[in-house]
């Protein structure tokens, strides 16, 4: 949901019913200025009550490229992740509509902004 032009937010909910529990997450994206913006994603795993997985972004808008460092920590597994993604002009959205980023921090499921 975009509140303003620089904020949009957004919460999903997950059945799992391979693991036997359910996840619900939520998240923002804020653009800082033209070019750099910061999207921060919480997953709640309903079943065990903790967080299973925390995830915070930061892109850089570059001339026919996008650049993100990300940083995520998975509170079930006790597992933190870091990397850097470069995405070509014309991949398609943010992280929540890019499937190539999302298999990259390891999604569970396809988001769905709201």
């Amino acid at each position: 949901m975009r509140h303003t032009p620089n904020l949009t937010t957004h919460i999903d909910y997950t059945d799992l019913e391979i693991l036997d529990t359910q996840i619900i997450g939520y998240g923002f994206t804020y653009a800082l200025t033209r070019k750099y913006s910061i999207s921060v994603q919480h997953d709640i795993d309903l079943k065990a009550q903790n967080t299973r997985k925390l995830t915070v972004e930061l892109e850089r808008k570059l001339p026919r490229w996008r650049f993100i460092v990300l940083a995520s920590h998975d509170g079930i597994d006790n597992d933190t992740t870091f990397g850097f993604v470069l995405i070509p002009e014309g991949m398609g959205g943010g992280a929540r509509s890019n499937p190539l980023l999302n298999r990259v921090v390891d999604r569970e499921s396809t988001r769905l902004n709201s």
